[in-house]
């Protein structure tokens, strides 16, 4: 068996393969569609490898096909999640680190993140939704416009909690 692991965030299709003689090439069914969207940590940052990646691993895991949403810097900008025709079963969103350390107020944060949520519940219905608050930064004492990464975690939690997602 040979997985090769594009550093790709979208659909991929092979366009054209070689098979030496006695060798098969059948495709890959799995038993559920996850959908990740995040910043960096989810897009696969700081991982050695891509395979190496939270998101990888955690579809890997749950032999789950999946779409990587990840984006380098990326913050709850609610315009942004869009109907990709990628039926999830499971949607997790990782993001709130970024927006911790910007210009945004924990207002505009805990408004963002809200708007957003109810985008990814609206284009994935059927979906389970699950949410990931940023767990730590070496800065995360440090006091920005929103306050506190702590600050920043409760207002997620709070608004995750109020949308019903685990």
């Amino acid at each position: 068996r040979v997985t090769i692991v594009l550093p790709n965030h979208s659909p991929g299709v092979i366009r054209s393969i070689q098979l030496e003689d006695g060798a098969e090439l059948s495709g890959v069914t799995y038993p559920c569609n996850f959908i990740f969207y995040g910043d960096s940590i989810t897009q696969g940052w700081d991982s050695e490898k891509d395979s190496q990646s939270f998101a990888w691993l955690v579809s890997r895991y749950y032999d789950a096909n999946s779409m990587i949403l990840g984006v380098g810097g990326s913050n709850f900008y609610p315009d942004t999640v869009d109907d990709n025709g990628f039926d999830a079963d499971v949607a997790i969103v990782a993001m709130g680190t970024n927006d911790y350390c910007g210009e945004f107020t924990l207002e505009q944060i805990r408004n963002n993140c809200a708007e957003y949520l109810r985008r990814v519940s609206k284009v994935h219905p059927k979906a389970k939704l699950f949410f990931i608050t940023p767990i730590w930064r070496a800065d995360c004492e440090d006091i920005f416009t929103s306050g506190t990464l702590s600050d920043v975690r409760i207002a997620l939690e709070e608004e995750a909690v109020r949308q019903n997602i685990t």
